[in-house]
């Protein structure tokens, strides 16, 4: 067993799924966080790194540098889903005689703010709605189960002030 070539891809993997999740903690506005995490990040990189230079005549040291960069990024990715940080916002669109809303709101602390807007042809229920990430799966099933037929649009929000945004959901639906 080669346990330089493991060890390349150890390290690698490491470093990009770090890498990954620090991208993307960055993304959200966390540059501190950001920032500490890259003694990690770039420790981890050089010590794969120089596994690799120090004899680039093996191309099978390239090629396991380049599936723990692969995978890595993937396990990276699939962090940050699972941790769900942030926030999302949902806009939903129902028709107009929907009890949505107050369905919503009796879920224990969610905020919702609905208007009336014109749909192609006829009026329509326009509601928004921002909440943790990880409770949004969910959210979005209970939505369907009261609501089939609306329509949802979920975006990323990249800053917000003011409104209602809960901190905990008060019922067990989530």
């Amino acid at each position: 067993m080669n346990w330089d070539l493991i060890s390349i891809f150890v390290f690698e993997f490491l470093f990009v799924t770090v890498m990954t999740f620090r991208w993307i903690i960055l993304v959200k506005g966390k540059k501190y966080t950001s920032a500490a995490i890259c003694i990690l990040e770039q420790s981890l990189n050089i010590v794969a790194l120089s596994m690799v230079v120090t004899q680039f005549d093996d191309p099978l040291r390239i090629i396991v540098y380049a599936l723990g960069y692969a995978t890595g990024s993937i396990a990276g990715s699939m962090i940050e889903e699972r941790l769900a940080l942030g926030y999302t916002q949902l806009q939903i669109i129902t028709s107009i005689s929907t009890n949505l809303p107050q369905q919503l709101r009796e879920l224990g602390g969610i905020g919702v703010t609905e208007w009336t807007v014109l749909g192609k042809e006829q009026e329509r229920l326009m509601m928004m709605v921002v909440i943790r990430r990880k409770w949004a799966v969910r959210l979005l099933d209970r939505i369907q189960e009261i609501e089939p037929e609306a329509f949802i649009v979920e975006m990323a929000p990249q800053a917000y002030r003011g409104g209602y945004i809960p901190r905990q959901v008060k019922t067990r639906f989530f």
